[in-house]
């Protein structure tokens, strides 16, 4: 019998792989390419309303690369179960109200500033930095756009730049309620196990140069 939990699992991790090898292609590190890599980081929220300027993410070459690349995965799944229904076809996604566009916007604005990839999953790379169980109960509730472009740049400070970039990747573009749950069995799972081996035997592998 089929683990349901990787079912939904499945096609996010595709996702998330995507969005690793663009980051990797980006440079951070090796041949970078400082000019995209400047306009992504200034990606940011409306000061009026709060909502992510996703029109000037569009304007940005490496942003639409990204669109096309996450939209072609998405598109070429047998099983969609891990994706959210109104991101499924192009004709969803393309809806206003499908919030596509700011969250990939957020994702790719917070990834800019991530300098090394470190592999493993998000919640353990969190407890080993010592991020404070207040804080991180704190994080797990965030739940607007601005929120998690604003705190996943401060994760990265705090991480010194060196996350988990698949896992990573997948949260801050799927964030809800399974989302956060992962992260917390991570998280605490790095407690109560340990070296967090339990976490371990399916952590995404880093692109490395």
């Amino acid at each position: 019998m089929s683990d349901p939990r990787s079912e939904w699992k499945r096609p996010r991790d595709a996702v998330a792989h995507v969005v690793s090898v663009w980051r990797h292609t980006l440079g951070f590190g090796h041949q970078r390419d400082s000019a995209e890599i400047a306009n992504l980081r200034r990606i940011n929220a409306h000061e009026m309303d709060g909502e992510i300027d996703a029109a000037s993410a569009l304007s940005v070459a490496a942003f639409r690369t990204l669109y096309k690349r996450v939209s072609s995965v998405i598109d070429g799944m047998s099983n969609t179960s891990g994706v959210p229904i109104r991101w499924a076809s192009p004709a969803r996604r393309n809806q206003p109200q499908s919030g596509f566009d700011a969250r990939l916007a957020v994702l790719a604005g917070v990834l800019a500033h991530v300098k090394d990839d470190t592999g493993g999953q998000l919640g353990k790379a969190l407890y080993a930095a010592r991020f404070s169980e207040l804080r991180f109960r704190r994080l797990i509730r965030l739940e607007t756009d601005a929120d998690l472009l604003r705190e996943g740049r401060r994760l990265v400070r705090m991480l010194d730049g060196n996350l988990p970039v698949a896992s990573f990747a997948r949260a801050l573009l799927f964030w809800d309620a399974k989302e956060t749950r992962e992260i917390a069995r991570s998280y605490y799972g790095a407690e109560l196990f340990g070296d967090g081996a339990k976490d371990q035997a399916d952590a995404p592998t880093p692109i490395k140069p």
